[in-house]
């Protein structure tokens, strides 16, 4: 099956999301401050949307996971899935859950995030897009292609969002049990959904619950 528009768009979405990135990078001091940083930064999100999207993509169609609004775009035909209940489902899902993170959070004592609101806003699409072209249209597509199981793949998919967000800690304190605990839980509910509704509605539940992550501060 073609990939070529998909695969446009979305190297063209993770070059701009790494962007709208920068600004809290900045704020909470990540070393990419010179323009030479910023520049690799930004190439090297281009190459992942190009590489793990190219990848991504042809996992995905060949384990025939959905993708409700990209591939009838992509084949230029007519989209005959319905979306409302796709959506409420992915809504109640995913804001729930994110609401109670974001109340136990501060309660545990987990650091305030660097920024402003608004430089922690913008780094929503590269959480919800950049992040989960890697995780999800690669890592969890590649699960489900092995496991042959939505469960087991959705659940694998929670790890990989766990390893990914403890990568650098500096100790195995009770913070870094929570952080795992929390991310393991969101992201098997996103690889559930991507699993059982497709791409889209994954990045808009990850984008959701990532913003009222940012919204707490």
């Amino acid at each position: 099956m073609m990939v070529k528009k998909r695969l446009v768009l979305l190297t063209i979405l993770t070059a701009v999301s790494a962007a709208m990135y920068l600004p809290f990078a900045a704020a909470s001091g990540a070393g990419i401050d010179s323009t030479s940083s910023k520049i690799i930064f930004l190439a090297a999100n281009v190459l992942v949307g190009l590489v793990f999207g190219l990848l991504g993509l042809r996992l995905a169609d060949r384990a025939e996971l959905p993708m409700p609004f990209l591939r009838p775009w992509e084949l230029g035909e007519r989209r005959t899935q319905a979306w409302r209940r796709p959506l409420l489902v992915t809504i109640l899902w995913t804001i729930p859950p994110a609401l109670l993170v974001a109340f136990l959070v501060p309660r545990l004592g987990f650091p305030e995030n660097s920024g402003t609101l608004a430089e922690r806003l913008m780094t929503t699409p590269f959480a919800a897009i950049n992040l989960q072209i890697v995780l999800l249209l690669v890592g969890t597509s590649l699960l489900f292609l092995i496991l042959k199981n939505r469960v087991w793949a959705a659940l694998a998919s929670g790890a990989l969002l766990a390893i990914f967000h403890t990568l650098g800690a500096s100790g195995f304190d009770t913070i870094f049990y929570w952080q795992m605990s929390f991310n393991a839980g969101m992201g098997a509910i996103f690889g559930w959904i991507y699993l059982r509704y497709g791409f889209e509605y994954a990045v808009v539940g990850h984008a959701a619950a990532h913003a009222i992550m940012m919204i707490r501060g």
